[in-house]
This record gives structure tokens, C-alpha cells and sequence, in this order.
């Protein structure tokens, strides 16, 4: 009966050592919207101001999540997305925290252009400040979790303000629109 009970004890253990975890994923939705700032010379109109300040969806936007809430060029892209035609999405991801970015973080090739391109001052441009672009990169665009309580509903926009060199942490100061 002792080698019966140990064979029937080490088989259901073996099994249970080696059978796979099941892991819950949970359906995340969302959309990506765009608001921008006045960048023109004359006053803008109240109705032109409420337009600028009013989120449109971004269509069709490529977007990355990966695991943690610091973005880092070596982190493993979790899952890829595009936006539909009304810049919604759908996804399935397990419990855990993660964050959101764009073509513009999704590694460090952007960063490494903007630091090459922007090295030296120019007659419209300072340096790029490195620190702020190593701070800019790490930021992810959002950063949310996925647990029983957490909110499966995403909603992050883009706020566009009036970057007249082109690049984030890069000082302009060449002439400006009338």
C-alpha cells in the first residue's frame, strides 16, 4: 500500500510541477486622441481656441506597450497596436503594470537622431540638452495597470504645442510666423 500511495502521490506532484500556469488575460479598450496649441500670429477667435482645445481621435497611430512604468530602449515590446479609424483599440494583457509609447520611444532611434541632429547650435537652434532628452525618453506617453479592480478603459491624448525646432528638448530661436 506505501508504493502504491508514493506512485500515485509522485505522479499527480510530477504533474503539477509541470503543468503550465493559466494565465487571465483582460480585454483593455481605449482611444488616442490629439489636442494642439495656437501657433499662428493673430489673436485666435474663441471658436478657433475651443477647436485647438478640443480632442480629435488619431487614427491609425502605432503604439507600444511594454512592462514597467519607466520607458527603456532595451525593453521588450509586450504587444503592438494600431488605431482604428477613430483612433480606438482593443487588447489582452495579464495582470501588471505597463506603459504606453509611440514610434517616437518604442527603441532609441529617434533619440540617437535627435542627439546627432541637434548637437550644435545653429542660427534657429540651441544644442539639444541631454539630460531633458534622456528624461523625455524615459517618460512613457502613459502608464496604466491591469488587475480584478483596475480600469479597463484607456483614454490618452496627445497634447501638440508649438515646437518650432522640430524636436523635444531643443530650444528655438529662429523667426516666427506673422
Amino acid at each position: 500500500m506505501g508504493i502504491h500511495f508514493l506512485t500515485i502521490f509522485w505522479t499527480f506532484y510530477m504533474g503539477m510541477a509541470v503543468s503550465p500556469q493559466k494565465t487571465t488575460f483582460y480585454k483593455i479598450t481605449g482611444v488616442i486622441t490629439e489636442t494642439s496649441s495656437y501657433c499662428g500670429g493673430a489673436a485666435p477667435s474663441d471658436e478657433l481656441i475651443k477647436e485647438l482645445e478640443t480632442p480629435k481621435p488619431i487614427a491609425f497611430k502605432k503604439m507600444f506597450v511594454k512592462l514597467g512604468n519607466v520607458n527603456k530602449a532595451n525593453a521588450k515590446v509586450i504587444k503592438e497596436f494600431t488605431t482604428d479609424s477613430l483612433g480606438q483599440f482593443s487588447l489582452k494583457l495579464p495582470y501588471g503594470q505597463y506603459c504606453l509609447v509611440d514610434e517616437d520611444k518604442v527603441n532609441d532611434a529617434k533619440y540617437k537622431l535627435i542627439l546627432t541632429k541637434y548637437a550644435v547650435k545653429t542660427e534657429s537652434n540651441e544644442p539639444v540638452d541631454p539630460k531633458c532628452l534622456a528624461k523625455w525618453f524615459a517618460q512613457p506617453d502613459y502608464i496604466f495597470s491591469v488587475s480584478k479592480k483596475s480600469a479597463k478603459k484607456i483614454a490618452h491624448n496627445y497634447h501638440r504645442a508649438c515646437n518650432w525646432s522640430g524636436a523635444p528638448c531643443v530650444i528655438y530661436n529662429g523667426p516666427f510666423p506673422p
